[in-house]
């Protein structure tokens, strides 16, 4: 339940695929005073948030298969930080990892073309076997920064997002960083 000392940020965002997703609250992410743990035991993950968020899902089209999306979100005037989960379905194996993060990778330039994106920064990652990337783009958006992560666990991919204003990007680093590490894969329950 919701009470009036809560305030509640529906965030809004621009996915790979080009199309804007305006967020749902469908339940609140439990506080705590040094933040929340959350954890999506349907999405396989677990995750530090600094404050409670909102979630909610969507399928989209990816030629002709759909791909079912979850989103998980804390927003304030300062940062935006996300978690995507998409599921690939069987007709749209992932065969080549490195070949699915070029493409995705490809897709968020195009999406976030209009706010003028320069690519500060690209690194591979791995969580043990799982390949992942890294990349940090400078934007005219007015959060400025944005740091993106995406690993591919097929059939499963998780994407983590951090916009912070430039104005704050010095003060709230440690968190962002502290978000963006506190990422795990855990056991998928149905």
């Amino acid at each position: 339940m919701l009470t009036s000392s809560l305030r509640v940020v529906l965030p809004a965002i621009v996915l790979a695929s080009g199309a804007v997703v305006i967020f749902v609250v469908l339940r609140m992410l439990t506080p705590s005073k040094t933040g929340i743990t959350f954890s999506s035991p349907q999405e396989g993950y677990q995750i530090w948030f600094p404050h409670p968020g909102s979630e909610s899902g969507k399928v989209m089209q990816r030629g002709k298969s759909q791909l079912r999306y979850h989103f998980a979100f804390v927003q304030t005037k300062d940062y935006n930080y996300g978690v995507i989960t998409n599921h690939y379905p069987a007709s749209l194996p992932i065969h080549n990892v490195q070949a699915e993060l070029d493409y995705v990778q490809k897709t968020l330039l195009k999406a976030l073309q209009a706010s003028h994106p320069v690519l500060e920064h690209r690194q591979e990652l791995r969580i043990g076997k799982i390949e992942g990337r890294e990349l940090v783009f400078s934007t005219a958006h007015k959060y400025g920064r944005l740091r993106w992560r995406m690993f591919i666990a097929p059939p499963r991919a998780f994407q983590l997002l951090a916009y912070v204003t430039p104005s704050k990007e010095q003060t709230l680093q440690e968190q962002t960083t502290k978000f963006l590490n506190s990422f795990r894969i855990i056991p998928l329950q149905k």
